[in-house]
């Protein structure tokens, strides 16, 4: 299931990404703007690290090398909005597989 969600993640990110880059700037931006942008670059990049590291690495790597200073900073702005929730959901996942290990307290 995180897995899943981190794909869909991933993937509205790259398909933003594409969007507002390649095709429809003006339309895209209308009503967004370009802060949101960057921020969900920065969450597909997380949500890339923590399903599939190569791949994350490959998405951080082009990001940085794609962007000017601004842009920047909102995209490392939503990587580390994102990680952290991930890695909470994360925990919170494991400590409720670990309370169904041990069962109920008598």
């Amino acid at each position: 299931m995180r897995s899943l969600i981190s794909m869909l993640f991933a993937l509205a990110g790259i398909l933003w990404f594409i969007a507002a880059y390649f095709y429809a700037p003006y339309i895209v931006f209308t009503y967004l703007t370009i802060q949101w942008h960057w921020y969900i670059v920065g969450a597909a990049a997380a949500a890339f690290i923590t399903s599939i590291p190569i791949l994350g690495m490959a998405l951080a790597v082009y990001a940085v090398m794609a962007l000017h200073d601004w842009p920047l900073l909102y995209a490392i702005g939503g990587f580390f909005l994102w990680v952290p929730l991930i890695a909470l959901a994360s925990a919170l996942r494991s400590s409720s597989r670990a309370v169904q290990a041990v069962g109920p307290m008598p």
